[in-house]
């Protein structure tokens, strides 16, 4: 099973994306929360259709595990950080902690 690392962005703090997991394209919707200091993103089909919306990126953690819709991707969305804990913030989000999505889904 291979692990794909989804591009993200930090020099804007709100975007949208489209990207192909397991043969489905789907839309992410990713923002920065200053106030929280924590990314945040939703998952939307094709057709912009929310499916997830508001999930907190947190290092180390399997951001999708409780999403049992049939929309759901088969593997696993994962804000990997593999020398601290940390969540990513403002600066650290695909620099030290990298969106990765697992599509044998037993990343953690």
């Amino acid at each position: 099973m291979a692990i794909l690392e989804i591009p993200t962005r930090t020099d804007i703090q709100v975007y949208r994306f489209t990207i192909e997991l397991d043969e489905v394209v789907y839309r992410l919707s990713m923002w920065y929360n200053d106030r929280s200091d924590h990314w945040f993103f939703s998952v939307l089909d094709i057709d912009g259709n929310p499916l997830r919306e508001g999930i907190k990126m947190v290092a180390n953690w399997p951001l999708t595990q409780t999403w049992i819709q049939q929309s759901r991707p088969d593997g696993e969305l994962v804000c990997a950080n593999p020398q601290t804990d940390d969540d990513p913030d403002d600066d650290t989000l695909g620099v030290s902690a990298v969106f990765v999505y697992d599509e044998g889904g037993a990343f953690v």
